[in-house]
């Protein structure tokens, strides 16, 4: 059997895939999907695969496919390589029939569909192939995917009654990262009731590969890569054009693959396997079916060939390698690919994560999106526990908080983590009971907390990685004490090496991160080189401040956004412990010397102010004139005045006639001309 690991075969709800937007070129993973998501976003492909059926401009066609989503059926990823898979599906199997006439296209799925197995089936976007998931009654080792699929092919086919079609299977999609594009079927098959294939998979037979090439190809720059690997690709054509043309005895030809075999080995190229798999399909087809090969010892004589071939050089190729002035500079070929932008590419828009609804306009000022982190500051007993109980709550929750806290994460991101590196056990788990009472639920399934006290520096950030990738459903994180992942707050490279790892964490895994801490005792500044460094990185930073004159309340000013700016907002504790909006914080937190008096400004000033209303409109309501005075207020004075303040300043200009008002209660008001207490 294939199966050697003791895992047990999932369950089709349980596998889940990574969905990939943009088209061949992207390799970063959008987001995780269930199998059954893609019956819906197949149907948001109705438009676009009917242009792509009537487009004939190959060009055209081409800028059509870079708009065609893909998954990953084998698991998901968080770039489209298998070195990069976060989720395996273990007992499922992907087909891609191709190159099938209309009437073929419709027999096939017609089998297809009708074999309880078969967890989802459509046509492709070309209408001249068949894309089909299996679920498999057994596990296939992670390690031996590729050539387990690969060795039971024929045996699968068998087993759902599509054998005749094997001419039109694509191999390519039994690798591991392979995408499986998605296309518009009006007739998309999807069966939640899958049950397991019953079939006895066999263990795929290892190649031996030589331990010490001649050469590594990963020592050269990215075009020279690029040209050996395509002749070591002619080669394998011209061997299997030779394979397919052949005339006398077969066993002869076979012994040719070992040339090819010592190709692969001398340079140590990475689709050796896939070169192999070629020729043997070719070799195949010399004697007719795998059974005649087998028969004939096909595979034996190959197999030998292979393994027994030594690393050779070649004259092309040392010729390719001697032109190539980048020697070492592969990494840097790859990584400036990975990294190049491209103006053609469509890149969406990064997932809000959480924001606050500005009082003065309704809007959502965006606090923190998937793929960035924030920084909430404050002083000592500033209540930023408190503040980041909010935080985590309104995460959790599908419901507006405190009447103006909202999150948009996604369903398949919705899960929290919470870590606290500066309290115990205890105060650590009454900080996570205060989110249950917030929240109203007493023991929410998608929310991981933990206290890491008692670890070194070191310790907590290997944890806290180690975490965040372990859990592919986590969409919004909270550190509270970002600072005692140092040593030292003052430690340049250490700083810098905390706001990096914030940074790659967040692109990585897509998710957005909540950092607090302390600002200077002296001043309002972030403690320390990692105050600064991670000001510089964040999205949003924000301050949570005591008032002066009213203790019980805390004020959370953006002191800096990349997006719309969000307006101060002020929380006080309730007799139950939990953070509520603070009323009418304006006006209980006014001072002597902030509070606002008509007769401290200059009458042309009021006048300038009204005018700075009506440049938005010809007349307002009573209600629209206490807005947009304020936001005129806050525009010219760089401060915020309360709605209190704006009445009392619109029933000054009343009395001046600089307001006018018809005789109907319903009447708008207009801007009247100015004049001085004297003039009136």
């Amino acid at each position: 059997m294939a199966s050697t690991s003791n895992q047990t075969p999932q369950k089709s709800k349980d596998n889940k895939v990574s969905l990939f937007i943009g088209g061949i070129k992207t390799v970063k993973s959008q987001k995780t999907i269930s199998i059954d998501e893609v019956v819906s976003i197949s149907a948001s492909l109705q438009e676009l695969t009917a242009k792509m059926i009537a487009c004939n401009n190959p060009a055209e066609k081409q800028k059509l496919k870079l708009l065609q989503p893909f998954i990953t059926p084998y698991g998901t990823f968080s770039y489209r390589e298998n070195k990069s898979i976060l989720h395996y599906n273990r007992n499922i199997a992907a087909f891609d029939f191709d190159k099938l006439t209309t009437e073929q296209t419709e027999a096939l799925k017609a089998i297809l569909v009708k074999n309880a197995s078969v967890l989802l089936c459509f046509i492709s976007g070309s209408q001249h192939g068949v894309k089909a998931i299996i679920l498999l009654s057994e596990v296939i080792n992670l390690d031996k995917h590729y050539n387990t699929l690969k060795v039971n092919a024929a045996a699968l086919l068998d087993a759902i009654g599509a054998t005749e079609y094997a001419p039109f299977l694509d191999v390519a999609q039994f690798k591991l990262s392979q995408p499986m594009f998605l296309s518009y079927d009006a007739n998309l098959h999807f069966n939640t009731d899958a049950t397991p294939l019953a079939i006895q998979l066999i263990e795929p037979i290892e190649i031996i590969n030589e331990p010490q090439p001649v050469r590594e190809l990963k020592n050269y720059d990215a075009a020279t890569q690029i040209r050996i690997e395509a002749y070591a690709n002619n080669a394998v054509d011209r061997l299997c054009f030779e394979l397919e043309n052949h005339d006398g005895a077969r066993h002869p030809q076979i012994a040719n693959v070992k040339g090819i075999a010592g190709l692969y080995k001398g340079y140590n190229l990475e689709n050796e396997q896939q070169a192999y798999d070629r020729l043997e399909s070719k070799i195949v087809a010399m004697y007719g079916t795998d059974s005649e090969a087998k028969a004939g010892n096909a595979f034996n004589s190959m197999r030998t060939a292979w393994n027994d071939a030594e690393p050779l050089r070649n004259a092309t190729i040392e010729e390719i390698i001697k032109e190539s002035t980048d020697y070492f500079a592969s990494e840097h070929e790859i990584n400036r690919l990975k990294y190049r932008i491209d103006v053609t590419e469509e890149i969406p828009a990064p997932q809000i994560a959480w924001s606050l609804l500005n009082v003065t306009d309704g809007k959502p000022a965006i606090l923190g999106t998937l793929g960035n982190f924030s920084l909430v500051i404050g002083k000592a007993k500033a209540k930023k526990s408190f503040f980041i109980n909010i935080a985590v709550s309104t995460a959790l929750s599908d419901c507006v908080m405190l009447e103006r806290f909202t999150s948009d994460l996604p369903i398949e991101q919705n899960e929290v983590i919470y870590f606290d590196t500066e309290q115990g056990k205890y105060h650590v788990q009454a900080a996570i009971k205060r989110i249950c009472d917030q929240i109203n639920q007493p023991e929410p399934k998608n929310l991981h907390a933990y206290f890491l006290r008692s670890l070194t520096p070191s310790e907590r950030l290997k944890f806290i990685e180690e975490e965040i990738y372990s859990n592919p459903r986590i969409g919004f994180v909270v550190i509270d004490g970002i600072k005692d992942l140092v040593t030292s707050i003052n430690d340049e490279e250490q700083a810098t090496n905390v706001a990096s790892k914030l940074l790659k964490w967040t692109e990585e895994r897509n998710i957005h991160i909540v950092t607090v801490l302390h600002q200077n005792k002296s001043d309002a500044n972030a403690r320390g080189h990692i105050g600064t460094e991670l000001i510089n990185k964040a999205e949003t930073v924000l301050e949570v401040a005591k008032s002066d004159t009213e203790p019980k309340i805390s004020i959370v000013t953006a002191l800096q956004c990349r997006n719309i700016e969000a307006e101060p907002f002020a929380f006080e504790i309730d007799v139950f412990g939990l953070p509520i909006a603070a009323e009418h914080f304006e006006q209980r937190t006014e001072t002597k010397n902030n509070r606002f008096d008509v007769s401290d400004l200059e009458e042309v000033k009021k006048y300038e102010l009204l005018q700075e209303v009506f440049s938005n409109g010809q007349s307002f309501t009573y209600t629209d004139l206490v807005i947009q005075l304020g936001l005129a207020y806050k525009s010219m004075f760089n401060t915020s005045i309360g709605t209190n303040r704006a009445k009392e300043l619109l029933t000054y200009s009343k009395n001046r006639g600089w307001l006018i008002k018809g005789n109907s209660t319903r009447s708008p008001y207009l801007l009247g001309v100015f004049a001085v207490a004297d003039e009136i």
